[in-house]
């Protein structure tokens, strides 16, 4: 997705451009499916909320239509932040952030993220 957005609004920040960049040279879907394979993904309803919203702001047609087939691959679970995650006294993490990682942690769940 770095590299559809830096098309899509031909971002000059150096940071979308090295995303963009890296994305084309290491394609993630083969990655994520390796770190996936034989395991129960989970995935908290705070996590699809921006997982959708992303899609729709940044998916071409054919994300768009895979979204519901890949959310089928995992168990959507109730948003469940651990304390220890939501007591981090750090004013750079939002909210969102923080259910999502809390619930894995809460889970004892490894989390997997888009964020560089």
């Amino acid at each position: 997705l770095p590299y559809i957005y830096f098309l899509s609004f031909r971002a000059k920040n150096n940071h979308v451009r090295f995303l963009a960049e890296d994305e084309i040279k290491h394609r993630a879907k083969k990655i994520i499916l390796d770190v996936i394979k034989n395991r129960k993904v989970v995935v908290c309803e705070t996590a699809k909320a921006c997982v959708e919203r992303i899609f729709e702001t940044v998916g071409g047609k054919e994300e768009l239509e895979r979204l519901p087939n890949v959310l089928r691959l995992a168990t959507i679970v109730k948003d469940q932040p651990s304390e220890r995650v939501l007591s981090l006294p750090s004013k750079k993490l939002k909210r969102e952030t923080k259910v999502i990682f809390g619930t894995g942690d809460s889970l004892k769940a490894l989390t997997l993220t888009s964020n560089a």
